[in-house]
């Protein structure tokens, strides 16, 4: 039967019918596994951006106990099975279980401290069980990484152990070790020790069809539900293509959005009467957009889009093992390494989490305190003695832009065709409470007494040559495509 819990499922019992002197049937090979370890006890996240480092977790020296969630998918009990745990890479205890159909938990009792270590619980069967699959026999994790909840309706579920296959958890153990090889790998400039944060599977719920996870019962870092009927059909279902079946790194992307992370490809710049994009600005009273001094970059779609980041990675679109994270993306999450997702209810009893709230210091709105910007045609001649009209994006939504036909900051060149960025550049933005972080691109438009250009700069450079520099005075180049006018 089932239960939906954190505790979670036991075994399909077996009725049969034997006649007198019929063959007996083949004995199932049995199927363990070690599902997930989670941490007891279950503390709930900070509700402020403002708590304390520690809040969330448990106090160091706190008598903890790592739970392992062992699953028996077999019809019958395996007894004496030999189990170890161990630490980094010493053995902490030992022991035998029996091991009835459905889930047994092994708990080890432990000190915590804010140390990283490595935990793992390994079972040991006997050949004889006959296990099919003894990759699955074992499990390590980090002992701080942020938890991740999961849950799953139970028709997806049963269809990944059809024909023998892995299970959700198993599924989803193989990609959080590549998942947690991604974060450590994102090495750069501003993060030389790539992401600092690991991630771990804490919570497994299985619903029935239809009913899932209450949204106010968060006490994970990270959750995902896959559903039956999904809102996207790259997210596991029975009738999804085979290249999205095997790599649901789309989950990481969509996940780390609760740790503050925004879309890339929101940096993308649009002029269309779908989503109410528009750029406004004009030359002589005739609109710019689809000019040579602002083309489109996609002249054979319906929308007009004359802005693309070239940065990519996880948070742009390449949502699989084979992606990365991007300095910038890896930046913003180790702003907040070692804490707790901060999650809380507004006003109005919404739930709020660093995914859906722009606050002031978010890393999208951090730029150097002065930012000696050297514009250069495209013959890489100093723009020397231009104006430098500034139109910031005035939408209030994440996903739209919108640029006024009036600048909203008017700065200079000098002979040395260096124009001076302030650091309260964004202070004329609009303000907002609830609606994700922005993804904010300025037009400049470069005036000189002949010629006209409207390059693009995306707050995303500036927020690099922060992240490198700590925030001092920094400096960088800008090609101009300068045009008669």
């Amino acid at each position: 039967m089932t239960r939906v819990g954190r505790c979670w499922l036991g075994g399909p019992s077996l009725l049969g019918v034997f006649l007198l002197g019929a063959p007996a049937p083949a004995v199932a090979q049995a199927r363990l596994e070690v599902g997930w370890i989670s941490l007891e006890p279950r503390l709930p996240p900070p509700n402020s951006l403002d708590a304390p480092h520690g809040e969330g977790w448990p106090m160091e020296g706190d008598r903890v106990h790592w739970v392992a969630h062992v699953l028996n998918r077999g019809p019958e009990t395996v007894a004496g099975v030999p189990y170890s745990w161990s630490i980094d890479d010493g053995t902490s205890q030992r022991g035998t279980v029996d091991l009835p159909p459905g889930e047994t938990t092994l708990w080890l009792s432990w000190s915590w401290t804010f140390d990283r270590h490595r935990v793992s619980l390994a079972l040991l069967p006997s050949a004889e069980v006959g296990d099919p699959s003894p990759g699955d026999d074992s499990l390590e994790v980090f002992s701080d990484a942020l938890s991740v909840g999961l849950g799953v309706e139970q028709d997806i579920y049963d269809w990944l152990l059809e024909n023998d296959g892995p299970g959700i958890e198993r599924f989803m153990q193989q990609h959080i070790a590549a998942w947690n090889e991604m974060l450590a790998g994102a090495v750069h400039t501003a993060t030389p020790d790539g992401v600092l944060d690991r991630i771990r599977l804490e919570e497994v719920q299985i619903h029935p069809a239809g009913r899932g996870p209450r949204f106010d019962d968060v006490s994970t870092d990270l959750r995902w539900f896959f559903r039956k009927e999904p809102t996207d059909p790259r997210y596991l279902n029975r009738g999804m293509q085979a290249r999205y079946r095997n790599d649901q790194t789309i989950v990481l992307h969509e996940m780390l959005h609760l740790r503050g992370l925004i879309d890339l490809y929101a940096y993308a710049v649009t002029h269309d009467g779908v989503t109410g994009s528009r750029v406004e600005i004009a030359e002589n009273g005739h609109p710019i957009v689809g000019t040579k001094l602002m083309p489109d970059l996609t002249p054979s779609s319906a929308a007009v889009t004359v802005y693309r980041l070239p940065a990519d990675g996880l948070m742009g679109t390449r949502f699989f093992r084979g992606g990365n994270i991007t300095e910038h993306s890896a930046f913003g999450l180790n702003r907040l390494a070692g804490r707790r997702t901060p999650q809380w209810f507004d006003e109005n009893g919404n739930l709020i989490s660093l995914g859906n709230v722009a606050w002031t210091e978010h890393y999208t709105n951090l730029i150097p305190e002065r930012t000696d910007l050297r514009l250069l045609d495209q013959g890489g001649r100093r723009v020397a003695n231009a104006s430098v009209e500034i139109y910031l994006d005035q939408s209030q939504f994440t996903y739209q832009n919108v640029f006024g036909p009036v600048p909203d900051r008017v700065l200079r060149t000098g002979l040395d065709g260096v124009v001076s960025l302030p650091e309260d550049l964004l202070a004329e933005l609009p303000t907002w409470s609830t609606a994700p972080a922005k993804a904010m691109v300025m037009i400049l438009g470069v005036k000189t007494s002949g010629a006209r250009g409207y390059p693009f700069l995306p707050v995303y450079d500036l927020n690099l040559l922060y992240f490198r520099g700590g925030g001092g005075p920094a400096e960088m180049e800008l090609e101009v495509e300068m045009h008669t006018w």
